[in-house]
């Protein structure tokens, strides 16, 4: 009698704590911030327009060299997912962005919305400091991943599949 009741405990402490663990997984969703911010050609992009996909939104410059070696795979991995839920939204911290955005789009080849940061979406962002800087977002709309630095192709391949799956 005394060793069911011992496993009846430990089966009852064991549901409790997935149960619990659950709840905090999911409650501990960071909701990325939902900005809405102007293109050099004048139109508006949100996060809110691209709910429900899978969302990289990158920090960059124009002047920064590992800014400049990760667009052309983030232009693959994008032109690869796009059909299957997967947006990059480049987002520049240019000086003189009207004067030099449009030109560094079309040659680089962007093929992804790039918009013009702000100081309230910097902010919201984790006061972005170190350039380029990148975040994962899922379908639900929370930050899974934080990127210092530049992100290979292969390595945001990897990352986004299990989400796009996942939606």
């Amino acid at each position: 009698m005394k060793s069911s009741n011992k496993l009846i405990s430990l089966v009852i402490l064991a549901l409790a704590f997935l149960w619990t663990t659950s709840v905090w997984a999911s409650v501990g969703c960071r909701k990325a911030y939902n900005f809405n911010l102007e293109t050099v050609n004048g139109d508006r992009v949100s996060l809110e327009q691209f709910r429900g996909k899978v969302i990289l939104v990158n920090f960059f410059a124009t002047y920064c060299p590992p800014c400049r070696m990760e667009i052309p795979g983030f232009v693959e991995v994008y032109q690869k997912y796009k059909d299957k839920g997967f947006v990059v939204i480049g987002v520049s911290v240019d000086t003189r962005p009207y004067r030099i955005l449009p030109d560094f789009i079309r040659l680089a080849g962007i093929n992804y919305p790039v918009v013009l940061a702000d100081d309230k979406t910097i902010a919201e962002y984790d006061n972005v400091y170190q350039l380029p800087t990148s975040f994962l977002i899922d379908s639900q709309g929370c930050i899974v991943k934080k990127y210092l630095g530049f992100i290979p192709e292969s390595q945001l391949e990897r990352d986004i599949k299990p989400l796009l799956m996942a939606k």
